[in-house]
């Protein structure tokens, strides 16, 4: 997993940047029935990695939550989230397939 999460990094890094310089990580401990952070902290026993991103998110003007990604580990959530980028921006994936150096089709 660490080798496709390494090439996934270097893929976002090399087509859509903006992706990884607006990258939000967070470690968060929360409730697995509801799926949420509970304000009752007992309920909260599950650990993810969470991911957020968009274009001009550090501009405070775009969050792009079809991106919201998780994970048990950083390399799930990043292997998740670079799905998600490479679904909802697609076009500017195939105009710059040759330069994925390794992250293609194969790698979900």
């Amino acid at each position: 997993m660490k080798e496709k999460a390494y090439k996934a990094y270097w893929w976002l890094a090399n087509n859509h940047d903006w992706a990884i310089r607006n990258l939000s990580v967070s470690i968060v401990k929360f409730n697995p029935k509801t799926k949420r952070i509970d304000d009752d902290k007992k309920k909260n026993t599950k650990i993810e990695y969470w991911i957020e991103s968009g274009k001009n998110w550090n501009l405070g003007r775009e969050h792009d939550i079809r991106l919201d990604s998780h994970g048990a580990t950083f390399d799930e959530a990043l292997l998740h989230f670079t799905r998600e980028v490479k679904k909802y921006y697609k076009k500017s994936y195939e105009n710059q397939r040759s330069s994925t150096k390794g992250w293609g089709q194969n790698n979900r």
